[in-house]
């Protein structure tokens, strides 16, 4: 489609309101997201060298690595930096992990040591219910097809073939990260019951040797940089591109956008570490902010794959209601008769694109293919 973001396709689509609403849409997601990576990058530098760094301080050290990687080699250099923190991870991880087994008995002695409670810690659904597992997995699978950082990656690919390849080998690759990860929190719940959860996985490193736990938190701040570079280039793409390029200064040479981009990249650093410095509850602010791709999503298959339930508003009332829906979630306890705000997301949504399409008549442009 020779396209490079969502509001892009959505413009070529629908109209150009369709455009605006989704990069203003997009563009909350990608900012939320990158603010929470300060805070992680922040704990993990507090944790690693206390002496040094304060949490603000962590965090400022954090936003000034990722904003320069990300302005000044863009998507090249973050590649080329994922493939090193790539490495870190498994090598650090691997390694404490063992450490840790080792010094605390095995899983049987974490479990042993772990808090009473009325659920089996290492059970594949201990302390918590199917419909909050499977919310998490349709957050992760709803943001995965439409938000910037997954699609730039894509666009960035040499061709389609390379770029599936590259999806699913990049999979494969960081699925077991995430379960080793989870034996490394459940090791901290053991030894600090009452700790921040922001702070529990770099506390349980810091108890190990400080070879184990330098080269332990280096690999959790890898995987912060490699993610933080992802999501910050697809924010200032998606403002540069739909916004700037777009409906300021559509004339731009391709030099001039480049210099626009890296500064764009530079002033949404700056915002969002000031957002991070308010930011409580990484992972729950994260899904939350996450679960908003819902309606881009859900537009964009219909728009590929099943046309006919689209109408020339369905892209611009399906993402209005997604964007009110999910503030009502927030300002209105009352309506949270759901385990999880996605559900709620994808039912609003749908009825909203089903309900266009009865009342609007006016048929979309199919987004047609470019040589």
């Amino acid at each position: 489609l020779n396209c490079t973001t969502i509001p892009e396709l959505f413009e070529r689509s629908y109209d150009k309101k369709a455009r605006i609403i989704s990069v203003i849409g997009l563009s909350l997601i990608m900012i939320c997201i990158t603010s929470l990576q300060y805070v992680a990058g922040g704990s993990i530098l507090h944790a690693l060298m206390p002496d040094i760094f304060s949490m603000h301080a962590g965090m400022i050290t954090s936003a000034v690595v990722f904003v320069g990687i990300t302005a000044i080699g863009g998507l090249w250099s973050s590649g080329l930096s994922n493939i090193l923190s790539v490495t870190v991870i498994y090598l650090g991880i691997l390694y404490s992990l063992v450490r840790i087994l080792l010094r605390d008995g095995g899983i049987s002695g974490i479990n042993a040591a772990l808090p009473a409670a009325d659920f089996n810690w290492f059970s594949p659904m201990g302390g918590l219910s199917f419909a909050v597992l499977l919310g998490w997995i349709i957050v992760m699978t709803t943001q995965a097809i439409t938000a910037q950082g997954p699609v730039q990656i894509a666009c960035g690919a040499k061709n389609a073939k390379a770029g599936r390849r590259g999806f699913i080998l990049g999979g494969l690759l960081i699925f077991p990260v995430g379960f080793l990860s989870a034996i490394l929190g459940l090791a901290a719940k053991a030894q600090f019951p009452g700790i921040n959860p922001t702070m529990a996985l770099p506390q349980i490193i810091m108890s190990l040797d400080p070879f184990s736990s330098g080269m332990t938190l280096a690999a959790l701040w890898a995987a912060d940089v490699s993610t933080a570079c992802t999501i910050l280039l697809g924010a200032g793409t998606l403002i540069s591109q739909d916004i700037f390029k777009r409906f300021i200064k559509p004339d731009i040479s391709e030099a001039s956008y480049v210099k626009a981009n890296r500064l764009i990249i530079l002033i949404i650093g700056a915002g969002t570490l000031w957002l991070a410095f308010n930011a409580v509850g990484i992972v729950k602010v994260m899904l939350i902010g996450l679960s908003l791709t819902t309606a881009f999503t859900l537009v964009f298959l219909c728009t590929i794959f099943c046309p006919s339930l689209c109408r020339k508003n369905t892209a611009f009332w399906t993402t209005l209601v997604g964007i009110i829906g999910l503030f009502a979630w927030q300002l209105c306890p009352q309506i949270r008769v759901l385990p999880h705000v996605i559900y709620f997301e994808w039912i609003i949504c749908i009825i909203t694109l089903l309900v266009v399409r009865l009342i609007d008549k006016t048929r979309i442009k199919m987004p047609g293919l470019k040589e």
